[in-house]
């Protein structure tokens, strides 16, 4: 079993590294829920890694975590179609959904 989880580790290392090369010079890029399946100190690094890869290119980010989201530059809030747009900031002050679902992550469980 130690045997399988070896090569296991080893195929998706060698896959993210392949993968990452041949989108370092893509001019536009789609990350669809790049963060999804990952806890949350995992997402923290790759939320980092995507912050650096975005960075002066087009990018399309699809994400139910709106930590995800928080640093685009420009934010598209969906619900049977576009309900809001804005920066992360401009949207907190709008005080709309995507405030709602943002300040919904920090009310205490009941």
């Amino acid at each position: 079993m130690e045997e399988i989880n070896r090569f296991s580790a080893s195929s998706l290392i060698t896959r993210s590294t392949n993968d990452i090369t041949q989108i370092q010079n893509a001019p536009l890029l789609i990350l669809d829920e790049a963060t999804s399946s990952v806890d949350t100190r995992t997402e923290r690094i790759v939320q980092a890694a995507m912050d650096k890869l975005t960075e002066g290119r087009t990018s399309f980010v699809i994400a139910h975590r709106l930590s995800t989201v928080k640093n685009a530059d420009l934010i598209l809030v969906m619900k049977d179609g576009i309900i809001e747009s804005g920066s992360h900031n401009e949207l907190l002050a709008a005080k709309g959904f995507y405030a709602e679902l943002y300040n919904s992550q920090f009310e205490p469980a009941v």
